[in-house]
């Protein structure tokens, strides 16, 4: 986990790895301050693991940002991604879906065609072989997740992104999973259907868009939307 943290903070700008190491601090200094309890409660069951010795103090603070900073960047990319597959599916003339069923193909289309988190980190804890390909046990590998959402065994390029089966690992899976995948799809929801009830026809200028810049994560910084 820490790993994976590190990797993603690593391909920040200076000045945004500066604050981001701020917040790891003061965040840490939090954790380490909380009384144990046995109350409900994300961070409370985090802290009442590092003290039975289940997880480390390390892990508990990747836990936390990972839950409480995670879902800032990736659920914009998220709805700025989708925003960009809708308006290269309807072109000049963009509808709204008129459907929950079609907002929800299109949100997940938009997952596994341009999954926000394109890669993450993990270690073999033991040795196997993958397509002929020997890796040793405590070998470190970085995964490209974006890429397993465009496997032309599970969908051909013909299929358009609001008709596209539902595959891929942009939320992760098994004890990967995102935890917090439920909240992201209905945030994005919310977002989509307020901008689509708008009064007026809005079109993504795609190409005045700047993307991200981050290797470990993939949509745009900024994305100019006019009426």
């Amino acid at each position: 986990m820490r790993v994976c943290a590190l990797c993603n903070a690593q391909s920040r700008p200076p000045w945004l790895l500066a604050s981001f190491e701020d917040m790891l601090r003061e965040l840490s200094e939090a954790l380490a301050s909380l009384p144990v309890t046995t109350e409900p409660g994300l961070l409370a069951s985090l802290v009442a693991a590092r003290q039975r010795g289940e997880l480390q103090a390390a892990q508990v603070l990747d836990l936390a940002v990972t839950v409480m900073k995670g879902a800032a960047d990736t659920t914009c990319l998220l709805v700025g991604n989708a925003l960009v597959a809708a308006q290269r599916e309807a072109g000049e003339d963009p509808t709204a879906p008129r459907s929950a069923e079609a907002l929800t193909h299109l949100l997940e289309a938009s997952l596994r065609q341009d999954a926000p988190v394109q890669l993450t980190v993990r270690e073999a804890v033991e040795k196997v072989c993958l397509a002929g390909v020997g890796i040793p046990k405590g070998a470190r590998l970085l995964l490209r997740l974006g890429a397993t959402g465009r496997d032309t065994c599970s969908m051909s390029s013909g299929e358009s992104a609001s008709r596209a089966p539902r595959h891929g690992l942009a939320f992760g899976a098994g004890s990967h999973r995102c935890p917090g995948a439920g909240l992201a799809m209905m945030q994005a929801r919310v977002i989509l259907e307020g901008l689509w009830r708008t009064p007026g026809v809005f079109h993504v200028d795609v190409r005045a868009m700047e993307p991200h810049g981050l290797a470990a994560l993939r949509g745009p910084r900024h994305l100019p939307l006019r009426w």
